[in-house]
């Protein structure tokens, strides 16, 4: 529940962090502009609140992947450690943990998928209008599997980063303690 919560408060903080530079990515792709440049047009046509397009889509985002994400993360190195009868996560092996990141990254993207389109289309100026209501024309002009478009790509690219990126933490963690004399080499 900890790691949830934490996942949860931490996607508010990156989605403000991270928005305007989405924008920026997304313009850059569906306009083939240099990124300065896309700065300059976005804030040409909508101002600094253009930078923050799609804001509440990133937040209806970022908050539950998070959330899911730790917490998903969290779940299945406990099952992993009672199923290998450790006691600690620092016991677990790095094939486990790289299971365990790469689960818990497809697990949050499956999950999450639908805002991360909304927030794409509003971000690329294809829809206008907020979240919900960018979600409802989709689905009305679409059907909702256009909510799930680039599932594929996102689970598969999200198994390797988020194993990779768990093996990383939990050697730098390992590394430290060791380090500083909490667990014994």
């Amino acid at each position: 529940a900890t790691e949830v919560a934490l996942g949860g408060v931490t996607g508010v903080f990156t989605s403000v962090a991270m928005c305007p530079f989405e924008v920026i990515k997304v313009y850059v792709q569906v306009h083939g502009t240099s990124p300065a440049g896309a700065a300059r047009e976005v804030l040409r046509a909508d101002g600094p609140s253009g930078l923050y397009r799609g804001l509440v889509s990133i937040v209806c985002r970022d908050v539950p992947f998070n959330a899911f994400f730790y917490g998903s993360y969290e779940t299945i190195c406990a099952m992993l450690m009672q199923a290998h009868r450790v006691e600690r996560k620092e016991q677990l092996s790095f094939s486990s943990i790289f299971v365990a990141g790469g689960v818990a990254g497809s697990v949050g993207w499956s999950l999450i998928i639908p805002f991360d389109v909304v927030k794409t289309r509003l971000q690329s100026g294809e829809a206008r209008g907020g979240t919900l209501n960018t979600m409802r024309s989709i689905v009305r002009a679409e059907g909702w599997p256009a909510l799930f478009k680039g599932w594929t790509a996102a689970v598969v690219r999200a198994f390797p980063a988020n194993a990779g990126l768990f093996v990383g933490v939990e050697t730098a963690i390992r590394l430290m303690n060791r380090t500083m004399g909490e667990v014994p080499a």
